[in-house]
């Protein structure tokens, strides 16, 4: 039997959603990219944060990413996207992951309802789980809501159920 894991980070709870809503489909262990310390709330920190998601730069994470993917067959990584960009935690977990072996599905999670920049998004998260030797079994993106919001339980499920009719 293939264990599954479904990584995720979520400041303002979208990414999440996805994440529980797969978890329910595919009976896979949820994990939280949790960063070391927290992330503030107010507008300079937003800021921060959006200038860190362009420089590309990688959080220290709570757990150690490798070995909390090590017992799994599949992987599947959800990044929120700030500034067109993956967010550093998820950076983080690409950077240090070793995929080897691995089935690794990414999803993307962000505001802009028609998707833009999505496919720049998923490339860049596909080539980085390609060079730590991982396979990619799919791509895609979902449509999460507006900075500091949370989509609703069913909007997201419905999306997934739409996109992952039999997909596992």
């Amino acid at each position: 039997v293939m264990k599954s894991a479904i990584f995720y980070f979520s400041l303002d709870g979208s990414a999440r959603c996805a994440a529980e809503a797969l978890s329910r489909k595919w009976a896979a262990d949820v994990i939280e990219l949790a960063e070391a310390k927290p992330r503030g709330r107010g507008k300079w920190d937003f800021v921060k944060a959006v200038f860190q998601a362009l420089r590309g730069a990688e959080s220290r994470l709570a757990l150690n990413v490798s070995d909390a993917a090590r017992p799994y067959d599949k992987v599947y990584i959800i990044s929120p996207v700030w500034a067109g960009r993956t967010v550093p935690a998820v950076n983080a977990c690409l950077a240090q992951c070793d995929f080897t072996g691995k089935q690794v599905g990414i999803l993307s999670v962000q505001a802009d309802r028609d998707l833009k920049g999505a496919d720049e998004v998923l490339d860049s998260m596909a080539r980085r789980v390609e060079a730590a030797r991982g396979q990619v079994v799919f791509r895609h993106a979902l449509v999460g809501a507006l900075p500091g919001k949370t989509i609703s339980r069913e909007d997201m499920e419905r999306q997934i159920n739409e996109i992952f009719d039999d997909v596992r």
